[in-house]
């Protein structure tokens, strides 16, 4: 969770782990505070806590239109794995697998 100089909530990340690998559920940051550098604070916490674990690789899914959330998980390392069809229930729009290896 990432908090402002007031404690206001402006960003949370939400994984779980099994056995070696993790699974990124959520990442989300307030709209008035995107593009300042929470999600990527939020990514190398989970990172940093994970490999000192022994995590192996995090997989996630996003949605095929989110190009900023495409950019960004490319960014750090994450890569294609495939699709899902019509994934998201109430777009119908299909989900980008993605993994990063540690």
């Amino acid at each position: 969770m990432a908090e402002d100089q007031k404690g206001q909530i402006i960003g949370y990340i939400c994984f779980w782990v099994v056995l070696d690998e993790a699974h990124l559920a959520n990442l989300a940051v307030a709209p008035g505070i995107r593009r300042q550098g929470v999600a990527t604070f939020l990514l190398k916490t989970m990172i940093r806590y994970l490999r000192a674990r022994g995590i192996k690789r995090v997989l996630l899914e996003v949605r095929e239109r989110n190009k900023a959330a495409l950019s960004l998980y490319q960014k750090f390392g994450f890569k294609i794995d495939g699709r899902r069809k019509g994934y998201y229930s109430d777009t119908k729009e299909d989900a980008i697998l993605m993994s990063l290896p540690f």
